[in-house]
């Protein structure tokens, strides 16, 4: 997805390349750029948007993850973690 590592300004290539990003961000979106034949997907960015919908993460704070966290509730509250909104 990002084959020969070149970056354009500051962006983040994962949050580029799987925008709307699932987990909480400093960011907030002023604007997405799609061609008129992707107005379908432009519809989805602003139904996922963080700007109108809260992204949750799975606080692990004192337990061994291996670098491996939940990305769900239930296997959050599985193992041992507290579900965040952020």
């Amino acid at each position: 997805q990002n084959p020969n590592g070149q970056r354009r300004g500051l962006e983040c290539p994962e949050e580029r390349d799987y925008y709307p990003y699932w987990t909480p961000t400093m960011w907030r979106d002023i604007a997405v750029g799609v061609p008129d034949s992707e107005l379908e997907t432009c519809r989805q960015y602003v139904q996922e948007s963080q700007n109108v919908k809260d992204k949750n993460y799975c606080d692990m704070t004192g337990k061994e993850t291996n670098n491996a966290y939940p990305n769900n509730e239930a296997a959050c509250t599985l193992a041992q973690g507290v579900w965040k909104s952020g």
